[in-house]
């Protein structure tokens, strides 16, 4: 209908101007209006006003029950996969976002569609991101992992720390020298972020 039309443009307002806090009191009195997709709005207020477990119980709802009524655009459908993935991430399971977001990069992969290329890239990373962050950091998997993501992403945004990544690593599997090689290949690079060039020069001072 033409008023759930004009809803929609107001839902997208809110949203392109990243008032969340209107958009999430605009869809609390639409709720129940089942031409507006709820779940998929209510996930990326959610999530962009850092209420990541919200964020995570509205997509999963949504990819378990998608509304027929209001199917998902390319676009909406790519946002509500990055917020969610991101979401999962900042989560305090660590688990369960590796377990998910492998699950959700197999099947990216399976469509073979350029558009989610960057998405499939930024979960890559994440993955390796999640598993140094653990209390008890298994280093052969993500030195295999670091590897892996050095070989498939070479130019990616993100190489610099994969590689300290993937030192760290050889230094904790007990190859001391290969890791320590690669942390002063890294050291040596131009445009290092100081940030990592301060974590590369306390690695190879212990």
């Amino acid at each position: 209908t033409v008023a759930d039309y004009i809803k929609e443009i107001k839902l997208n307002k809110y949203l392109k101007d990243g008032d969340f806090k209107e958009l999430s009191l605009f869809l609390e009195k639409n709720k129940n209006n089942k031409n507006i997709n709820y779940k998929f709005y209510k996930g990326i207020v959610s999530y962009n006003l850092k209420k990541y477990n919200n964020a995570i119980t509205s997509f999963e709802e949504l990819l378990v029950n998608p509304n027929l009524n209001n199917i998902l655009t390319p676009s909406q459908n790519i946002s509500m996969i990055e917020s969610y993935l991101e979401s999962l991430y900042e989560s305090a399971d660590s688990k369960r976002f590796r377990k998910n977001a492998s699950a959700i990069v197999n099947d990216l992969r399976l469509t073979a569609a350029k558009k989610y290329n960057k998405i499939i890239e930024r979960a890559d990373y994440l993955y390796l991101e999640s598993l140094f962050s653990d209390s008890k950091t298994n280093f052969q998997l993500l030195s295999r992992k670091s590897d892996e993501f050095i070989k498939e992403y070479k130019k990616s945004s993100y190489i610099t720390r994969i590689e300290y990544l993937r030192g760290v690593s050889l230094i904790n599997t007990n190859e001391i020298e290969n890791g320590t090689k690669v942390l002063r290949d890294l050291l040596g690079r131009e445009g290092i972020p100081a940030y990592l060039k301060g974590l590369v020069t306390s690695e190879l001072s212990t």
